[in-house]
């Protein structure tokens, strides 16, 4: 059987974030969010995700 493939989506605005996970996580992927860019820059390094959604204007370090 096929692993399922993971999305990273990082943005700092709660709703932004909620609206993404409750979109993607009916489906078949492994959904992995979070609100600090920091944070999704160590589980990119780590999980080597399929997909990284990635808001571009966040506070302390932006997603360019």
């Amino acid at each position: 059987m096929n692993k399922p493939q993971t999305i990273l989506i990082v943005d700092d605005q709660q709703d932004n974030l909620r609206l993404l996970v409750n979109i993607l996580k009916n489906r078949t992927y492994t959904v992995r969010p979070t609100r600090n860019a920091y944070q999704g820059l160590m589980i990119a390094q780590q999980e080597a995700p399929d997909l990284i959604l990635l808001d571009i204007k966040m506070p302390e370090m932006d997603g360019y």
